[in-house]
């Protein structure tokens, strides 16, 4: 049997929760000789050890309501044996039995009860408390059943993905098409250098390539290369469109080939994208050398003023006149906050007319900023 000093600093462990919950199962104050309490200056018995290697399989569904733990400035020390037996009485259920220690000055008793209260009125015969402990056994033992386990690790990959994006739909069409990690940001709300490389590292993947989706965060993605030991490849996205048209060139390849391959499919495919962005002024400003007015409806394509005014339909006839001169096939609508049905088939109808023979799709983006990006392929 291990030996160790009975004093407070070295039985510590008594207070354990699991431990004490099945006390009882190793003979722990249970007045047999391989578990009595002695003098200060013998050895605490506890069954036949006292590490805490025994502590981690313990069960706790044997556990009763409440566990009390009590300190008593005793008048008489040596009434321990005493003590014992008078708190394993008034212990309740299958872990009757109370552990009391003493340490020449207190002692110290943990013991399972429905009635705290009863415990509490005999600890008064021993002495002054010093502290009082009371918890609800069956309240901890649910919380560790309701514990949910860590998933396991990701399996490596031979490329990740990590791209910025707002707005509930957008993510998950970026999910849908393989992305790894998504980082909330974009336009009034980038993400710092430090956002892009934790999710870098989170990438179940040695290679990895960013997607900004705006050019402001394209330098803070780059900066990520030399931050880790992981090969960072920044495809220079500067929209969402963009960022879902790289997606779409890689869709299908395991990465097992060649990187610099994977990297140039997306490179030609960005540059065939051209991104229409919709929204409000928020304030009077000028743009391009035109007043813009609060409230008034601003179009850029490409980053490119194309139209503003107070009228709708008029921004919208002039996002289609622009988007028409792109000779594009393929038109694709992410709805944004605050577009409202009757004005999204506006949009629709307007630029289905204006750019005939054009193929166009409504996607609830959910995007801030912009109620509308569309994208011309």
């Amino acid at each position: 049997m291990r030996r160790l000093d009975e004093r407070a600093g070295n039985i510590a462990a008594l207070d354990d929760a699991h431990f004490v919950a099945d006390a009882g199962r190793l003979g722990i104050a249970h007045g047999r000789r391989d578990a009595g309490f002695r003098d200060s200056d013998d050895d605490v018995g506890v069954g036949r050890g006292f590490g805490r290697e025994n502590f981690a399989e313990f069960t706790p569904g044997g556990m009763d309501v409440d566990a009390v733990d009590v300190r008593v400035r005793p008048r008489k020390v040596d009434e321990l044996k005493t003590a014992q037996s008078a708190f394993s009485h008034v212990g309740e259920g299958r872990r009757r039995h109370a552990v009391v220690v003493d340490d020449d000055e207190i002692i110290k008793v943990h013991v399972h009860t429905n009635d705290p209260g009863v415990v509490l009125t005999e600890a008064l015969t021993y002495g002054a408390m010093l502290s009082i402990k009371i918890e609800n056994m069956r309240e901890q033992h649910s919380e560790l059943e309701g514990s949910v386990a860590p998933p396991p690790p990701e399996e490596m990959k031979e490329f990740g993905v990590v791209a910025v994006c707002a707005g509930e739909g957008i993510e998950s069409v970026f999910s849908d098409l393989g992305v790894d990690r998504i980082i909330t940001g974009g336009q009034t709300m980038n993400p710092s250098t430090d956002d892009i490389l934790q999710k870098i590292i989170q990438t179940p993947s040695n290679t990895v390539y960013v997607l900004p989706n705006n050019k402001n965060i394209i330098l803070a993605a780059q900066q990520c290369i030399p931050l880790t030991e992981k090969r960072v490849i920044v495809i220079p996205t500067r929209s969402i469109p963009q960022g879902v048209a790289a997606m779409l060139s890689i869709d299908g390849v395991d990465g097992a080939g060649d990187v610099e391959n994977m990297e140039s499919t997306m490179l030609d495919a960005i540059k065939k994208v051209h991104t229409a962005l919709i929204t409000t002024a928020a304030r009077n400003s000028v743009f391009d050398g035109i007043k813009i007015k609060k409230g008034s409806h601003l179009a850029l394509v490409n980053d490119a003023l194309a139209a503003n005014g107070t009228k709708f339909e008029e921004v919208i006839s002039g996002v289609a006149g622009a988007i028409k001169e792109l000779d594009p096939e393929f038109i694709a609508i992410y709805t944004g906050e605050g577009a409202k049905d009757a004005e999204i088939e506006i949009v629709e109808n307007i630029l289905n007319t204006e750019i005939p023979g054009v193929e166009s799709i409504i996607i609830p983006g959910g995007q801030p900023v912009y109620r509308y990006i569309i994208s011309a392929e």
